[in-house]
């Protein structure tokens, strides 16, 4: 479940007790496994926190603080050079992350990343036009 949470939503799921027992089935069908409980699984915590680094470090995704320096780059990038929006960069910025294999970190920590690099941006721009021309030689 693990696994297909993290190729189609970029994120492991936190509480996998939400999947419903239909889903569980048909993986687990899919797979050739027998269906385990998610609440059995949920028991300890360890176990979920290890197979998600598993996961992690099989399929190669990273952490999003591995790659959040080469991330705000890109948003300052996007923010200069197209003006867009805080919702637009946002939009771009979950795609960046999932072609790169970056887990998605939470909404709160990704929305004040993009509105930090994008005020820079916005601030750089705002100087730039009122700098006085040179003189003329």
């Amino acid at each position: 479940m693990q696994l297909a949470a993290v190729r189609f939503v970029g994120t492991f799921l936190a509480d996998l007790g939400d999947v419903p027992g239909d889903v569980v089935e048909h993986v687990a069908a899919q797979l050739d496994v027998a269906a385990v409980s998610m609440a059995t699984y949920t028991q300890r915590e360890k176990t979920r926190l290890e197979h998600q680094w598993e996961i992690a470090r099989e399929v190669g995704y990273r952490d999003f603080v591995d790659a959040e320096a080469e991330f705000a780059v890109w948003v300052d990038d996007r923010a200069w050079t197209t003006g867009e929006d805080a919702v637009a960069i946002f939009n771009g910025a979950v795609g960046w992350l999932r072609e790169r294999q970056v887990l998605l970190p939470g909404v709160t920590t990704l929305a004040r990343l993009i509105a930090r690099e994008r005020d820079a941006a916005q601030r750089r721009a705002c100087q730039t036009r009122h700098v006085p021309n040179p003189p003329r030689t």
